[in-house]
């Protein structure tokens, strides 16, 4: 029994816990959350561009082209809204409204 309990891994210290909690979650915003809203703004400057050649174009005439590539780019922006939607804590988070 004792052999036993002594191969049984240590519990870890509330101190390295709280510092593996901290690397995780470091990697994940530099990894993944911060990407995705950089990315996120380049896609919605490149769905105002667009909009606005549309608006531009339709305003003299035929828009068929200028039309397509706002739509693309409408489709771009919010794919990548939804998955930055994901990505909403702490204090990005939705904050409860009491009445």
């Amino acid at each position: 029994m004792v052999a036993l309990l002594a191969g049984c891994p240590t519990k870890p210290k509330p101190e390295a816990d709280l510092e593996v909690k901290r690397e995780v979650l470091a990697q994940l915003v530099n990894g993944v959350v911060v990407p995705t809203l950089e990315a996120f703004v380049t896609e919605a400057e490149a769905l105002a561009a667009t909009a606005s050649a549309f608006a531009a174009a339709r305003a003299g005439g035929a828009a068929d082209a200028e039309r397509d590539a706002a739509r693309a780019a409408f489709r771009t922006a919010f794919s990548r809204c939804q998955r930055a939607e994901m990505l909403k804590f702490g204090p990005a988070a939705p904050q409860p409204a009491f009445t």
